[in-house]
């Protein structure tokens, strides 16, 4: 008879089911699904959030950008501590996520089930940018992109480099959107410039190794 599993906790501390527990075993191995999943269009936004925490309960999070596979997040009261969590966005019922990374008060998760295309949908439509929204996009590439020049030894540095670049991006092009073209070339100049200079495969990094 063959050997049963080890069992697999949910996200708030009970056993998973049976179609939960087999996602569970297969999601540790499903790296490049999830790399290839993330290459599928996400929208930068800055949509409140809440995530179930073991031991801590609901805590607030925002959404940095988002796809039906799942979303990167600003965590606002530390770390997860658990792989497992639940993530609350208004008007669905909580999504069970894996965490893939986290480094310094941002995370990558992936839904457990991808959101339907037509949920997707309804939540970019509900989604209003602003010009907070466009600051805040750049508040985020600049803070994450000042943490992966100082995270070196840190296997997270790519995402984080991943997640300014993608924030600059989006700052832009919300930017033209909303007829903001007086400063914002310029300001994105200067960031991109700085990103290109410093990034992962830059010559000053390359030689820090």
């Amino acid at each position: 008879m063959a050997e049963a599993g080890p069992r697999v906790m949910g996200p708030m501390g009970d056993p998973l089911g049976p179609k939960a527990q087999q996602h569970a075993h297969r999601v540790p191995n499903s790296g490049q699904r999830f790399v290839d999943q993330r290459r599928t269009a996400r929208t930068a936004l800055r949509l409140p959030a809440t995530a179930y925490v073991p031991g801590r309960g609901k805590v607030p999070v925002k959404i940095i950008d988002l796809s039906p596979y799942g979303c990167r997040l600003q965590m606002l009261h530390g770390p997860f501590v658990e792989q497992w969590i639940l993530v609350g966005i208004a008007g669905l019922t909580p999504q069970c996520s894996r965490v893939v990374w986290q480094q310094d008060g941002f995370a990558g998760v992936e839904f457990a089930t991808p959101l339907s295309q037509a949920v997707f949908n309804s939540l970019l439509a509900d989604e209003t940018i602003s010009e907070g929204t466009i600051k805040a996009l750049r508040d985020v590439a600049a803070h994450a992109h000042r943490l992966a020049q100082v995270a070196a030894q840190s296997p997270h540095r790519q995402a984080l480099f991943g997640l300014s670049q993608d924030c600059s991006v989006a700052a832009v092009v919300h930017a033209l959107r909303l007829g903001e073209t007086h400063e914002e070339p310029a300001h994105a100049g200067s960031l991109m410039a700085t990103m290109i200079r410093t990034g992962p495969h830059s010559p000053e990094l390359t030689k820090e190794g």
